[in-house]
């Protein structure tokens, strides 16, 4: 997710972007030739009509020119359909790396909020607005292990339909052990019983050092999303990874007698 990554793709961006324009500028001039070439067409048929009977010689001249300018004229019918493909396939490259460099631009943005503060309340924030407005999460639950008693607590929650009430269930004892072993898990309920409010469509753990020490427990999607994307996932995974350690940094710091002005010092050095 580094910014070389971002700068080739927007490089790459630009050279299709250049050789679609390019092919838009030579389907223009077949399609004026196109066009001329049907003009000269009707007027060699006319003057085929006016010649006499008598001017056989100049009737095959004209049939033979007629025939040469029909051929013609279907090679470059071919020509303009090659490009025509060519430059929806450009299109279309050109439309997947917007997307992608959108994609890098969103986990960039994510990561970069995750990381800008030492206060455990303002992360936790960031990590249910990520999870809410950018995955689409409508209901959902995160967890930290605590340190006295060893177990999963809830620490935050969103609830927009008020599906809970704040009162979120408990992790069963499948989500547990795949949490143990720091499996992630998405849930699918086709084919099933219809979805229960309290059964989950995700449940991802937070790790550090091969660790779990959380959960991100999904319950409910916006109503506008069908799924889980390619994008979803990779948001998660950045949850599971870059705002545990924001987490774990803030709670240590929140510990520690360090002094702020300290923090200032090494920022200007």
């Amino acid at each position: 997710m580094g910014k070389t990554g971002f700068v080739d793709n927007t490089n790459k961006a630009e050279e299709v972007a250049q050789h679609y324009t390019k092919g838009m500028h030579f389907v223009e001039e077949l399609l004026r030739e196109n066009e001329r070439l049907r003009y000269k067409l009707i007027h060699l048929s006319q003057e085929m009509a006016d010649i006499s009977d008598n001017n056989g010689s100049s009737v095959l001249e004209m049939e033979d020119e007629l025939s040469r300018l029909r051929a013609l004229r279907e090679m470059i019918q071919g020509q303009f359909e090659h490009m025509k493909k060519e430059n929806h396939d450009f299109r279309q490259r050109y439309t997947e790396l917007e997307k992608q460099n959108e994609n890098f631009m969103n986990l960039f943005v994510s990561s970069c909020q995750i990381h800008s503060s030492l206060e455990e309340d303002i992360i936790l924030l960031t990590m249910q607005e990520i999870t809410l407005h950018m995955v689409g999460a409508e209901v959902f639950s995160l967890w930290m292990v605590d340190q006295d008693s060893g177990s999963l607590e809830i620490i935050a929650s969103t609830d927009e339909c008020g599906q809970f009430n704040g009162q979120f269930p408990a992790l069963d004892d499948e989500m547990s052990k795949n949490l143990a072993a720091g499996k992630v898990s998405y849930f699918s309920y086709e084919g099933k019983e219809a979805k229960q409010p309290t059964d989950p469509l995700a449940c991802i753990p937070l790790m550090m050092d091969g660790r779990t020490i959380g959960a991100i427990v999904i319950y409910k999607l916006l109503v506008q999303k069908n799924g889980f994307t390619s994008l979803d996932h990779e948001l998660l995974d950045l949850l599971a990874t870059q705002a545990v350690t924001a987490l774990v940094g803030a709670r240590c710091y929140a510990r520690s007698d360090c002094d702020p002005r300290f923090l200032e010092m090494g920022s200007q050095a």
